[in-house]
């Protein structure tokens, strides 16, 4: 049972961490709408966005969204179980997915911590 609930809290966390890091992305990708030299984040990279978005925007499919969402979990995912990176990263131009990757670095070792200390 104890196990069972440190399972949840990891997948919730990473739930919540891969979704505010397409928060992020997205938010970027709006903020320079039009100037696509100045869309710099890892969906964009990833070709997961559309580089002229308008708002408001047309309704988007459920396997784009999934697309997205498996993406942006598999970041959080190898993030917090501080794994490293495969293919997705923080954007080298960004520094605001770049601060919010070193602060889930962080709180993933703090996770992991406290899961190996509730565990004995």
């Amino acid at each position: 049972l104890r196990v069972g609930k440190l399972i949840m809290v990891i997948l919730l966390s990473a739930h919540m961490v891969g979704c505010i890091f397409f928060i992020i992305a997205n938010f970027n990708q709006h903020a320079a709408q039009g100037d696509v030299n100045a869309q710099h984040n890892w969906a964009n990279s990833e070709g997961l966005l559309d580089p002229a978005p308008t708002c408001p925007g047309e309704a988007i499919d459920a396997p784009t969204v999934w697309q997205r969402y498996v993406a942006a979990l598999m970041w959080s995912m190898a993030t917090l179980t501080t794994v490293g990176y495969g293919d997705i990263s923080a954007h080298e131009d960004s520094i605001a997915e770049i601060l919010f990757s070193t602060l889930v670095l962080v709180v993933g070792t703090a996770i992991y911590t406290l899961v190996i200390a509730l565990l004995e």
